[in-house]
């Protein structure tokens, strides 16, 4: 099943930091940060694996690597030499689509 999930279009124009992106599903509550790499865009955890706590102001940077805002440590999206493997954060690559005045992304659930 695809879910539809909308948010605010100048979210996306005007992107300058991660978007907490927040959705009830079959009762579930959906979480999940939206980032951009290079203009592609990705959906992670919203929190830290280490120590659960939200990620939202964290440091990105264009490479993927991703700094935690509580404890310093650094995160990658990609598979990389310097990042240990347990460092590798799980992401999805998503589509960004407009209709009029907002934007959506679209998951499989």
């Amino acid at each position: 099943m695809t879910v539809k999930i909308k948010f605010n279009k100048e979210k996306i124009l005007k992107y300058d930091k991660p978007i907490l992106i927040s959705h009830t599903i079959n009762s579930k509550n959906f979480k999940k940060l939206l980032i951009k790499i290079d203009n592609e865009f990705y959906l992670i955890n919203h929190m830290c694996p280490h120590n659960g706590l939200p990620l939202i102001n964290a440091k990105f940077y264009e490479n993927g690597n991703i700094l935690c805002n509580w404890h310093g440590c650094l995160f990658s999206i990609f598979m990389k030499q310097e990042i240990p493997k347990e460092n590798i954060i799980n992401s999805e690559k998503v589509n960004v689509g407009f209709e009029s005045d907002e934007a959506f992304i679209e998951i499989k659930i």
